[in-house]
């Protein structure tokens, strides 16, 4: 019993992280949901009970179910329980989305992120994607889609194709490694090819991986996977694909410049390799992390 009332500094600092990530979205959340996104040792039961004390220590509040900041607007579960009402409705339509996206050449992978992946839906809410392409492929890919996009605008529809992180499946691991990502990755919704879903997630190696519901064979499955996908290179487009990244890179230098916007921040917003595409010009990242760290 002794594991159950365990409590360090450690633990608490852990919890109280992530109850004031969310609390940046006036989000609160349920014992299971900050369970699943602790990455130590605790129990459920054992982190009913850190909870507890962090409640009685006024580090956190708590009404009925949730478990929320001190920033947290008092009608923050009101909030969260409408926008979880309209997460529902919206999700068949993002999921046939999302797979309609899943179609187009060189897609290898889709997932539903952002808010919506959460189960978060605000009023005139986006469709976030996350897209694998097929090596040596990603500018292309991404060319594609987007022309296509372009014509969503006619009937209105673009906030259902926004499609700002591309990457390439040769280089699944992601740079950024903090707790945004982890985050992010925790929470992403796959559409298709679960394989591949799965190689990912093990190669950024999740705090919290154990906890995600994935379809692992055996212990050898990524070496395994790993040396069948590296067969496929499509090395005669890589021309093609390079002309493309420069020429989009050379738009979007230019389009935000005249934007005046900061340069020493360019290259994390607007990241522009041969194996990433990532267009975020509002740096959420950035501000979020810089949030967390003055709480």
């Amino acid at each position: 019993m002794e594991a159950l009332i365990l409590n360090t500094e450690t633990e608490t600092n852990d919890i109280h992280r992530i109850i004031q990530y969310f609390a940046i979205f006036n989000f609160p959340l349920t014992l299971e949901e900050v369970f699943y996104f602790y990455a130590g040792d605790l129990n459920m039961e054992a982190m009913a009970l850190v909870l507890g004390d962090m409640r009685d220590a006024g580090l956190v509040l708590q009404s009925g179910l949730y478990y929320y900041g001190m920033k947290c607007s008092p009608d923050c579960i009101k909030e969260r329980e409408i926008c979880a009402a309209r997460a529902q409705q919206l999700l068949p339509r993002a999921r046939r989305v999302g797979n309609f996206i899943s179609l187009f050449p060189f897609v290898k992978f889709v997932g539903i992120s952002g808010s919506l992946s959460k189960g978060h839906a605000k009023a005139n809410t986006d469709f976030d994607f996350f897209i694998i392409t097929a090596p040596n492929t990603l500018w292309i890919c991404r060319t594609i889609l987007h022309l296509f996009k372009k014509c969503t605008f006619l009937f209105g529809l673009q906030h259902w194709f926004c499609m700002n992180y591309f990457i390439d499946a040769h280089h699944l691991e992601l740079e950024e490694k903090n707790m945004f990502t982890q985050i992010e990755l925790a929470t992403l919704i796959p559409l298709n090819n679960p394989n591949l879903f799965t190689y990912f997630l093990l190669k950024n190696d999740l705090s919290n991986i154990h906890k995600i519901s994935l379809n692992v064979p055996d212990d050898s499955f990524v070496k395994v996977y790993e040396k069948l996908f590296q067969r496929v290179k499509n090395k005669w487009l890589q021309p093609l694909n390079l002309f493309l990244m420069r020429l989009t890179d050379n738009k979007w230098r230019k389009k935000w410049r005249k934007k005046n916007f900061p340069e020493d921040e360019y290259d994390l917003c607007f990241k522009t390799t041969e194996n990433v595409s990532k267009n975020h010009p509002k740096n959420y990242q950035k501000r979020i992390l810089e949030l967390i760290d003055k709480h």
